[in-house]
């Protein structure tokens, strides 16, 4: 097998939906789940579950695309979250799903 057909072979990268555009500095309410204290320092199972988008409920579309493709988001205001607001602010924007 020749290097071509095995770059034709290859697995293809999941591409950015274009049609949906997030402009992070618009979210609010945010919601976690999945936030698991044996996970520190990485959170990686966490995910923003619900959250307001330009006064509006996201659609589970666009929290797809913001779990999958604005991964460090989700991850700097989970820390923010867990480690600053929490602490600092009355009314924290977000909160974490209580899960069974």
């Amino acid at each position: 097998m020749t290097w071509i057909e095995r770059w034709r072979g290859r697995p293809k990268m999941k591409q950015h939906p274009d049609w949906i555009v997030i402009d992070t500095a618009e979210i609010e309410d945010i919601e976690y789940e999945d936030v698991d204290p044996q996970d520190h320092p990485d959170y990686c199972d966490a995910y923003i579950s619900e959250a307001t988008y330009k006064g509006r409920k996201m659609t589970y579309e666009e929290l797809d695309v913001l779990n999958e493709y604005h991964r460090d988001y989700v991850y700097e205001t989970l820390w923010n979250y867990l480690y600053w607001e929490s602490y600092i602010l009355d009314h924290p924007r977000a909160r974490l799903k209580q899960t069974k």
